[in-house]
């Protein structure tokens, strides 16, 4: 049986707020390392999580290369202006949002008025919805409890000025749903779309994720104004991108 989510009970009575809330004191919280076997079962973080051990060998295992590739990543990149839209693919347990939301502060957090959690592991989402009504409290916020493949965004409810910033972390290097679908989806309203992707560099991560940004930028329709595909070393080799495009 699985235990008590810690970090939903410090969310819950407080000992973690809107405050207060980081990534440092989520990992402090609610890592544990449950020994070999349930590092096992992660299969290297690629495994659906299905208990909250899982979600707390995570936080152990991966949360060091997580913040890592995601403080690479976000390094001189200014936001647009104005309302922002978050839709966090395959979002785990929320771990790219608050990087996201750590790097940039409250300037991002209050201007924050939708975010779209897509994810299928349930007791994942559940821990990546508290984590993000936690940072962003005045934000509508959406649950699609599915995979990539299936999960439909044309009912997205993002306002029509806001601008979105779409977040993939570790998911693109999997070959468990069609990055070219996945891409088609992400331009269901028309403005200014971020994207934002990190990666492993094994494990075909370099190949999906640079057929990923050449697929966007032959989508008919959609504008590139800046695209910074790079393969670095930050805490292990990995590969970004950062796309800034319009429809």
């Amino acid at each position: 049986m699985s235990v008590s989510d810690a970090i939903l009970s410090a969310i819950g009575s407080g000992a973690i707020n809107s405050a207060n809330i980081s990534f440092d004191l989520l990992r402090s919280i609610g890592m544990k390392d449950h020994g070999r076997e349930m590092w096992d079962s992660l299969r290297r973080g690629r495994s659906i999580l299905e208990t909250t051990e899982q979600l707390d060998q995570y936080l152990h295992s991966y949360g060091p290369m997580t913040q890592g590739q995601w403080h690479v990543l976000l390094k001189g990149i200014n936001l647009p202006e104005g309302a922002i839209h978050i839709v966090d693919y395959g979002c785990g347990q929320g771990l790219a949002g608050s990087c996201l939301l750590d790097h940039y502060g409250n300037e991002l957090r209050e201007r924050v008025d939708c975010i779209e959690l897509i994810e299928i592991s349930e007791i994942a989402l559940a821990r990546a919805h508290a984590v993000y009504s936690s940072y962003c409290p005045a934000a509508v916020i959406k649950l699609h409890n599915k995979g990539l493949d299936e999960v439909d965004l044309s009912d997205s409810q993002k306002s029509d000025r806001a601008s979105t910033l779409h977040l993939m972390s570790n998911v693109l290097d999997l070959h468990t749903f069609s990055y070219e679908s996945l891409a088609r989806k992400l331009f269901v309203r028309r403005g200014t779309h971020l994207i934002f992707a990190v990666s492993p560099k094994g494990n075909s991560g370099s190949r999906r994720v640079g057929a990923f940004h050449e697929f966007v930028g032959s989508l008919e329709g959609v504008i590139v104004h800046d695209a910074r595909l790079r393969s670095t070393r930050g805490y292990q080799p990995q590969v970004s991108l950062y796309m800034t495009t319009e429809v």
